[in-house]
C-alpha cells in the first residue's frame, strides 16, 4: 500500500452537529488513533476533544467496557497510570474505518500488547502529529501546519530496511507544496556517537526521497540544544574524517548542508510537552 494511502485519511476531528454525532465522531477518531498508534489515554483524549479529564476517562471506558472496542492496560508508565489499545473487535471496526491493514496480537495479558518501554514517547508521539493537523489560528480558524500523517508503525512496515532511520512518523505539510517531513520525538539525551549514526541514516533517506525534512521535537529544550551542539560538531568532523573502506570523507560539504537546511528544530512544542504529560 502507497504512503499517500495512509496520508489521505482524515485525522481532523470536528464535533456533531448533536450530542448523538458529535458522540459518532469521537468513537471513530478514538478508533482511528488506537489503529494508528497502538495506545490512546486520557490526556491525549481531553485534549482532542476539548473535555476535562474525567469525561475523556469515561468516554474510554465506554469503548471498553461497553461497546467491546477497546481495551484499558494500567502501566506505571502512563502518566494517568493507563492506556488504551484495541480489542479484536476494536481492530475489525478499525479496518472498516480505515480500509488499511490493522494488525492485531491477541495475547494472554493485555499488557503484552504494548510496548511498556514507550508508552510516554508514543503518546507524546500521537499528540505531536495530531496538533500539526489541529491547529488553529489567532482567531480560531482551522489552519493546519499539515494535513496528513504516517505513524511510526506504518512508516516501519512500508519502510521495512536497516539503512533508512525509522523515524517517529510523516506529515504532510499543508499548502501548494506538500512536502513530506520525518517527525522524530526525542526524550532523552543521547550521546555522541549515536548521533553521528542517526545523522548518516538521516541523510541517506533524504537522498533516497523516504522525507524531504525532519522536524526533531522534544518536551525539553536542552534536549533540542544538545542535538543542535553535536550536530555542529559533526558537521565539521564527517566532512573532514575520512572513512577507511571508501577513502573518501564521510560525508560531503554539499551533504552538511544538505543536513544543515532540512533538519529543522521544532523548539515550538517543548513547553506544551511540558504542561501535558509533566504536570
Amino acid at each position: 500500500m502507497t504512503i499517500e494511502r495512509y496520508l489521505d485519511i482524515n485525522m481532523h476531528y470536528q464535533p456533531g452537529k448533536n450530542n448523538n454525532q458529535t458522540g459518532k465522531n469521537r468513537r471513530e477518531m478514538t478508533v482511528k488513533l488506537c489503529a494508528r498508534f497502538n495506545i490512546v489515554d486520557p490526556i491525549l483524549i481531553a485534549w482532542l476533544y476539548g473535555v476535562s479529564h474525567r469525561r475523556a476517562l469515561e468516554h474510554l471506558n465506554n469503548l471498553a467496557n461497553k461497546e467491546g472496542l477497546l481495551i484499558c492496560v494500567h502501566t506505571i508508565r502512563a502518566p494517568t497510570g493507563r492506556v488504551y489499545t484495541l480489542s479484536y473487535q476494536g481492530a475489525n471496526y478499525a479496518r472498516q474505518l480505515l480500509s488499511i491493514p490493522v494488525i492485531f496480537r491477541k495475547t494472554a495479558k493485555p499488557s503484552l500488547q504494548i510496548n511498556q518501554n514507550a508508552v510516554i514517547h508514543n503518546l507524546q508521539n500521537a499528540y505531536i502529529l495530531m496538533r500539526g493537523i489541529h491547529h488553529y489560528d489567532a482567531e480560531g480558524r482551522h489552519a493546519p501546519m499539515w494535513d496528513g500523517l504516517v505513524s511510526e508503525p506504518e512508516f516501519c512496515r512500508i519502510y521495512a530496511s536497516n539503512s533508512i532511520r525509522n523515524v517517529d512518523g510523516l506529515v504532510r505539510e499543508s499548502g501548494h507544496n506538500k512536502t513530506i517531513c520525518g517527525v522524530e520525538m526525542e526524550n532523552s539525551f543521547k550521546t555522541k556517537a549515536t548521533r553521528n549514526t542517526i545523522l548518516l541514516r538521516y541523510l541517506y533517506s533524504l537522498k533516497q526521497g523516504h522525507y524531504e525534512k525532519v522536524f526533531l521535537v522534544s518536551q525539553s529544550h536542552d534536549i533540542l540544544k544538545d542535538i543542535r551542539r553535536f550536530h555542529t560538531q559533526l558537521f565539521d568532523e564527517l566532512t573532514t574524517a575520512y572513512n577507511k573502506k571508501t577513502k573518501q570523507p564521510f560525508i560531503t560539504t554539499h551533504d552538511a548542508d544538505l543536513l544543515q537546511q532540512r533538519i529543522i528544530y521544532r523548539s515550538k512544542f517543548c513547553d506544551e510537552l511540558q504542561k501535558l504529560f509533566y504536570p
